[in-house]
């Protein structure tokens, strides 16, 4: 199965993405930035645990271009505290 690049694509808790490491999150920024917003070599300047549900989550924020802020919000349940 593709992964969903989509502009929307695990922009919330509830569309989380499962990741196996922090380094796989960025990638997936990475790749996402440069489909959706052009941004080659996008790196997140500001990152958030939440920790829910029995559920750990990391979200990155990327700046864009206009301004805006883009989230991105990965499951990281599987290797949290761990």
């Amino acid at each position: 199965m593709a992964l969903d690049l989509s502009l929307m694509a695990f922009s919330s808790e509830d569309s989380a993405l499962k990741v196996n490491s922090v380094s796989e999150e960025y990638k997936l920024v990475e790749q996402h930035a440069l489909a959706n917003f052009g941004i080659r070599d996008a790196f997140p300047l500001k990152q958030k645990l939440t920790v829910r549900r029995e559920k750990a989550y990391d979200t990155l924020y990327l700046d864009l271009p206009d301004g805006s802020v883009r989230e991105y919000w990965f499951d990281i349940s599987e290797f949290y505290g761990r």
